[in-house]
């Protein structure tokens, strides 16, 4: 972990310089359809002070994306992707927007799950997680990208 504190309500991460909430701070988007995951995406993130929005599916984070929001980085799930998404949700990743944003996938082991990943080995900027995976190997994949600059 990289030593942060709580102040006032807030996590202050002097590693990375911000803090949640703040102006500055990083936003995450998170494309995943379960709502217990997305309680655990909050709190494995915590540490890092990042902003975090969710959405159930990805084309629902994409159509965010191009609204001009600002996100830093990217998470999807790739159970936010139905099967017959894949062509728009490749064809939306190559928005201007999208393409500039660091994409991390968490992806399975399945037949299914790795044609997918070969499609989306494709997009620019993007990482693959595998499920299942420990959260702090999230975290610090986060972590990297963030203080890497890369979106």
């Amino acid at each position: 972990m990289i030593g942060c504190m709580r102040v006032t309500g807030l996590v202050r991460c002097p590693a990375l310089g911000y803090m949640a909430g703040m102006a500055g701070a990083p936003t995450v988007l998170i494309a995943d359809r379960s709502q217990l995951a997305a309680n655990i995406y909050r709190l494995v993130l915590a540490p890092l002070g990042v902003n975090i929005l969710i959405r159930q599916r990805c084309v629902d984070a994409l159509a965010h994306l191009r609204t001009g929001a600002g996100v830093d980085l990217m998470i999807v799930n790739t159970n936010s992707l139905g099967p017959a998404q894949l062509d728009a949700v490749l064809g939306l990743f190559s928005d201007q927007r999208a393409a500039r944003v660091t994409k991390i996938f968490i992806a399975g082991d399945s037949k299914a799950e790795e044609r997918l990943c070969s499609q989306l080995e494709k997009l620019a900027m993007a990482t693959f997680v595998a499920r299942p995976f420990l959260p702090d190997d999230l975290l610090n994949v986060v972590r990297q990208r963030l203080a890497r600059g890369d979106s």
